[in-house]
C-alpha cells in the first residue's frame, strides 16, 4: 500500500524536549536525522544541539542549521572530559559514531541522568579485531550481553534505547507486525501480546522457523566506482567493520547441526552462533518482492541475536522454540564491487572511500523481514523506498539513510516521553510509521512458489549444504545467568565475585560456569572496575566439578554436555588472561581440580593457611581441564607438574607458597582485609601501566626476548607522555603520593 505525504506528516511535532542534545558522530545518519529532529521535536532550538565528531565531514550542514560543531574524536581517555560540560540530568546523548564504546557511553549517560540512543552497539577501536580476545568475546552477541548487564546497575535510571536504527531497530517492529498479519491470514487470534513471552508464544504457534532481514539496495551513482575505492550508501567504516567480523546469526531450535565452522557461545542466553569467517565473505540466499531471489551477505547484526532471543519460548526453564534469524544483505552494486575488491586485497581497506548521497541518480532500498516455515510458507513485510521519494521529504537523506533516521527519531521521541511498558512497541512503531509512510510504500506480500515446491525455507539452504555432525551440547536449556550461584559487588573500583555453593564446597554445578563467564564478561567491559577478586563463600574456594552431576551425565552417556561445560570453562580462562585489569584469586579454602586451575588462571593468588590444593582429576580417572596442563606446568615446571597431576595428592598453603603457586599466605582473621588492600592498591595505580605490565609478563613467559624488548619499547613510548606518567613523575619530584586516574573520576 502507499501513502502520500501530507503537510501535517511533514511538519507535525511528536513531542517537546527542553534539554540539551549531544550528537556523537555526524556521518550520513547524523546529517540525515538532524533535519528530522529540528522538524519533529519541539522546544529544542539549534543552539542547544552540539555535534561531537571525529572528522570535518558535515560541518557545513551542521552550521547551516545553527548547530555547534566540534571535531574531537572520543577515546577511552577523554570521553568523560569532553562530554562533562555538555550533558547533565534531562539531556540527551545520541550516539551515531563508530569506534566509540556504546557500553561506556550508556553507562556514562546513566551516571549523568541523560537519555541515550544508538543504532548499534560499538566497541572501542580493536574491539572487533584484537586477536588476543577470543572471537566469541569480540562478537555482537558479547557486546549485547555487556550492554544488557548494565540494566542491573541502573534500576529506575534514565532511559537508554539501544540498537534502534533500521536494522537493528525498525525491522524488529516489522517482525511483530508480520506475526500479527500472518495470524490474521491464518484465522488465529494473536492474544494480548503485552509481553515478550506473548510474542514468543505467537511465533511458536505460527511455527515460524526462519526470519531473514532481507534487504536489496539498487541505488546507483552517476560516477561508477573506481579501482581502489570503497563506495557505499552509508558509512564505509561501519560496513567494513561489521563485514569483517565473523558472521553471526540467531540459531533456531529446529536446526539439527551446526555449520562446519559454527560455534556456540559459552555464556549468555545461547540464542545465537558465530562462524569462523567474515560476514562479507559468507553468501546466503533470500527473497524480496521487487528483486525476487538473490544472494546476499550474512553480515553480523544485532537484530539477528535480539529477535531470536526475544522470540524464545520457554516452558519453565526449558527452551521449546526459537527461530533462526539472520541478515541477508545485498547492498548497492557499487558496494558489492567494493566488497569484492576488499576481499581480494586480503581484507585490507581501499585507499579511498565514498558515501553515495547527492551523486545517486536512481534506485530503491527494499528493506523488510521474510518469515518462513508457517502454514503459508513465506511472508515478506517491509518498506520499498526510492531515492526520489527520500529526497522529496527530508534533506541530506538517501533511500538507505531515511529508513534509519526515522527509526532514530521515533526512538528519541519514545525515550523523551519515557514510555516504560513492554507493550509500548506499537507507539514507537506508529511514531516511526507516521514519518516512514510518507516516504515509502509498506509492502506485505506472500512469497512466490519456488521450483522446489511449497516447502519452508530453512537455514540449511542458506549455507549451501555444509552441515556436518549433530550439534555438540544441543541441550534446550537456556544458559542464562542464575545469580544465586554467584555473589557480586563493586567497591572502591574493585569487583568481587564469590562462588556461592557453600553446601557443595562451591563445586561447579548447574549453570555456574556460564554464570561466571557472563559476570566476568560484564566486568571486563566496565571501566569503573579496575581490579577483580574471585573467591568462594563458606570454607572452600572451589572444589572443582560437581562429581554427582558428572556421574548422572556419565550414566546417561551425555558427553555433549561435558564438552559444553569444558568449553565454558575454557572461556573463563581465556577471558581472565585477556582482561585488561588484574585479577586476584582469594583462595579461602580448598581449591581442587578445576578450582585449582581457576585460581591459576588469575594473575595472582593469595591464600589462607588452611587452604588445600590438588590437581585431583586423576582420582576420578580424568585429565585436567580449564587449562591445567598449561597453567600448572608453567607455574611449577614439567617434572613437578607431572607428579602433581599423576598423583592427585593434596598439598597445603605453605607448600603452595614454596612452589610459587601462591603469592602470599595471610592469617584467616585478616585474610580478606589484606586481599582487598592489595586489590585497592592495584585499582588506584596507573591503569595503563598496570594493564601493560600484565600483558608484558605473559609475553615474557611465552615469547622471545626480542618480542619482549620490542613490546617494552613500544609500550614505554606510548605511556611516557600520558597523564599517569606525568602525575607519577610530578609526585616523585614533589615528594608526595601520586594520585593516578584523577581525570577519570
Amino acid at each position: 500500500m502507499s501513502a502520500a505525504a501530507t503537510p501535517d506528516a511533514l511538519t507535525r511535532q511528536h513531542t517537546q524536549f527542553h534539554g540539551r542534545l549531544v550528537m556523537v558522530g555526524f556521518g550520513s545518519i547524523g546529517q540525515g536525522v538532524l533535519p528530522l529532529i529540528l522538524r519533529h521535536i519541539g522546544g529544542l532550538p539549534p543552539a542547544r544541539i552540539t555535534v561531537i565528531t571525529a572528522e570535518e565531514a558535515g560541518r557545513a550542514e551542521a552550521e547551516a542549521c545553527g548547530v555547534h560543531f566540534t571535531v574531537q574524536p572520543l577515546t577511552r581517555e577523554n570521553y568523560r572530559t569532553v562530554l562533562d560540560p555538555l550533558l547533565g540530568p534531562g539531556d540527551f546523548l545520541l550516539n551515531l559514531s563508530v569506534d566509540v564504546s556504546s557500553v561506556a557511553l550508556i553507562e556514562y549517560a546513566g551516571e549523568r541522568g541523560a537519555l541515550y540512543l544508538d543504532t548499534c552497539i560499538e566497541p572501542w577501536p580493536g574491539g572487533y579485531t584484537d586477536p588476543s580476545i577470543p572471537p566469541s568475546l569480540r562478537s555482537n552477541y558479547a557486546l549485547r550481553e555487556s550492554a544488557l548487564a548494565l540494566r542491573k546497575t541502573r534500576p529506575g535510571g534514565a532511559t537508554a534505547v539501544i540498537t534502534h536504527g533500521a536494522n537493528p531497530g525498525l525491522v524488529s517492529h516489522f517482525v511483530k507486525q508480520a506475526l500479527v498479519n500472518i495470524a490474521a491470514d491464518l484465522g488465529l487470534a494473536p492474544g494480548a501480546l503485552a509481553t515478550r513471552e506473548d510474542w514468543a508464544a505467537l511465533a511458536a504457534r505460527l511455527n515460524v522457523k526462519v526470519i531473514h532481514i532481507a534487504e536489496r539496495d539498487t541505488q546507483t551513482p552517476d560516477v561508477p566506482k573506481a579501482v581502489g575505492e570503497f563506495v557505499n550508501t552509508w558509512s564505509v567504516d561501519g560496513f567494513v567493520s561489521e563485514g569483517s567480523q565473523p558472521a553471526e546469526l540467531g540459531w533456531g531450535t529446529h536446526e539439527k547441526a551446526l555449520p562446519a565452522d559454527g560455534h556456540r557461545h559459552a555464556f549468555g542466553c545461547d540464542s545465537a552462533i558465530y562462524l569462523m569467517r567474515p560476514g562479507a565473505g559468507t553468501r546466503v540466499r533470500s527473497w524480496t518482492p521487487m528483486e525476487g531471489h538473490y544472494h546476499g551477505f550474512l553480515i553480523t547484526h544485532g537484530e539477528s541475536i535480539s529477535i531470536s532471543d526475544y522470540l524464545t519460548h520457554r516452558e519453565g526453564e526449558t527452551v521449546i522454540y526459537r527461530p533462526t534469524v539472520h541478515y541477508a544483505y545485498h547492498p548497492s552494486d557499487s558496494a558489492v564491487l567494493s566488497v569484492h575488491e576488499f576481499a581480494g586485497r586480503n581484507w585490507q581497506l581501499q585507499e579511498n572511500k565514498r558515501i553515495l548521497m547527492d551523486d545517486i541518480v536512481s534506485g530503491v532500498d527494499e528493506l523488510g523481514v521474510l518469515l518462513a516455515g508457517h502454514a503459508k510458507n513465506a511472508y515478506w513485510y517491509g518498506s520499498q523506498l526510492s531515492i526520489d521519494e527520500a529526497r522529496a521529504l527530508v534533506p541530506h537523506n538517501s533511500a538507505t539513510s531515511l529508513q534509519v533516521t526515522v527509526a532514530v527519531l521515533s526512538g528519541m521521541v519514545w525515550a523523551m516521553e519515557k514510555i516504560p511498558t513492554a507493550a509500548s512497541w506499537s507507539r514507537m512503531k506508529w511514531t516511526t510509521g507516521a514519518i516512514l509512510k510518507s516516504a515509502c510504500r509498506i509492502s506485505a506480500r506472500w512469497s512466490a512458489r519456488t521450483r522446489t515446491g511449497r516447502r519452508s525455507i530453512s537455514a540449511a539452504s542458506c549455507f549451501r549444504k555444509i552441515w556436518i555432525r549433530p550439534t555438540p551440547g544441543s541441550s534446550a536449556t537456556c544458559g542464562c545467568r542464575t545469580m544465586s550461584e554467584l555473589l557480586f559487588k563493586v567497591e572502591d573500583r574493585v569487583a568481587t565475585i564469590a562462588l556461592n555453593r557453600p553446601q557443595a564446597m562451591n563445586a561447579l554445578g548447574g549453570t555456574m560456569r556460564e554464570a561466571l563467564l557472563a559476570q566476568l564478561q560484564a566486568v571486563a567491559t566496565d571501566r569503573a572496575v579496575r581490579c577483580v577478586v574471585i573467591t568462594g563463600t563458606g570454607d572452600a574456594f572451589c572444589a572443582g566439578g560437581d562429581i554427582a552431576s558428572m556421574a548422572t551425565l556419565q550414566a546417561e552417556g551425555d558427553v555433549a554436555t561435558i564438552e559444553q561445560r569444558m568449553k565454558s570453562g575454557g572461556g573463563v580462562v581465556r577471558l581472565l588472561r585477556a582482561m585488561d585489569k588484574p585479577v586476584i584469586a582469594a583462595v579461602n579454602g580448598a581449591a581442587a581440580g578445576a578450582g585449582l586451575n581457576l585460581a591459576l588462571a588469575c594473575d595472582m593468588r593469595f591464600a589462607v593457611p588452611k587452604a588445600k590444593f590438588a590437581a585431583s582429576f586423576v582420582k576420578i580417572g580424568l585429565v585436567p581441564d580449564w587449562g591445567g596442563h598449561y597453567l600448572l606446568t608453567r607455574a611449577v615446571g614439567t617434572g613437578r607438574a607431572m607428579e602433581l597431576m599423576m598423583s592427585g595428592d593434596r598439598f597445603d598453603a605453605e607448600e603452595a607458597l614454596r612452589l610459587g603457586l601462591v603469592n602470599r599466605v595471610f592469617p584467616a582473621e585478616t585474610f580478606m582485609d589484606e586481599v582487598m588492600a592489595r586489590a585497592r592498591a592495584f585499582a588506584n595505580g596507573p591503569r595503563e601501566a598496570i594493564v601493560a605490565i600484565k600483558q608484558g609478563v605473559y609475553l615474557g613467559a611465552t615469547g622471545t626476548l626480542d618480542d619482549t624488548l620490542a613490546f617494552e619499547q613500544r609500550t614505554q613510548a606510548g605511556l611516557f607522555l600520558g597523564a599517569d606518567a606525568r602525575e607519577g613523575m610530578k609526585a616523585f619530584l614533589e615528594k608526595r603520593p601520586a594520585r593516578f586516574g584523577q581525570d577519570e573520576e
